[in-house]
């Protein structure tokens, strides 16, 4: 709208922004999954009393349904606040997709805890369309959204080496980073790229890279990992160890 209302004007030579690269470019074709690309074994859903909401997309009108389990019952049992709410026990559960075929299914609240669940998904549409979702906690999702000031990355680090051997501490935290470079000039129903699936944090995944190329915007937010390390330790001085999700999702410039 910007640029209807004033036309800039031409790029230097080399200059390399996006902005000129979408200009006149048509939208990239829209790819929709079963199961939605923002979700993925080991992550985080939202604790209660929040219900954490699984989506996808599936036929118009087909039924799709979910089970939630604990991967270990007795674990389970042994935290209170998961026993008193029906957690430990498998559940099913089920929804119709809409006409636009995406499905929604929100799931029984779940206590924050170390607990690790089990989801499975299946749609009447397609033998095919099924997935399943391992080592899933509940806990806090948080969103580090920004430029190249989020993005960058851990190896960057003034104090990379002790910061990243720190990171094995924290398996409760899990990393995700949504992808780069995808154009449209209409709202997307879902994440068209992926730059990193969900991880376990870990001195390993924190560092790596993804990417063909290394460079200092390759592996996990800085900014993203600090928060989401000294949440953790506040909360745990607290008496809580509560596990929190960390969404990566930055454009560079």
């Amino acid at each position: 709208s910007v640029a209807d209302a004033q036309p800039l004007p031409a790029p230097s030579p080399g200059f390399q922004s996006e902005l000129w690269k979408m200009d006149g470019r048509s939208q990239d074709p829209e790819t929709l999954g079963f199961l939605a690309a923002a979700l993925g074994s080991h992550m985080v859903l939202q604790r209660a009393p929040l219900a954490a909401t699984v989506w996808g997309f599936t036929a118009p009108g087909a039924t799709v349904t979910s089970t939630i389990a604990p991967a270990r019952p007795e674990e389970c049992e042994a935290v209170p606040a998961l026993a008193s709410g029906g957690a430990c026990a498998t559940r099913t559960l089920t929804c119709k997709a809409g006409a636009d075929g995406a499905w929604r299914q929100a799931l029984p609240p779940v206590a924050a805890s170390t607990v690790a669940f089990s989801l499975t998904f299946a749609s009447s549409n397609s033998s095919a369309e099924r997935a399943e979702l391992h080592n899933v906690l509940f806990g806090d999702v948080y969103l580090c959204g920004g430029q190249s000031n989020m993005e960058f990355a851990m190896p960057a680090d003034a104090n990379a080496s002790a910061e990243i051997a720190a990171a094995d501490a924290y398996p409760h935290i899990r990393i995700f980073s949504v992808g780069h470079r995808t154009s449209s000039a209409t709202p997307l129903r879902d994440l068209q790229t992926v730059w990193e699936p969900w991880q376990v944090a870990s001195r390993a995944t924190i560092a790596k890279d993804f990417t063909p190329h290394s460079h200092l915007f390759a592996t996990f937010s800085a900014v993203c990992w600090h928060f989401g390390k000294s949440l953790s330790d506040r909360l745990a001085a607290r008496g809580s160890v509560v596990p929190l999700g960390l969404v990566s999702n930055n454009w560079g410039g």
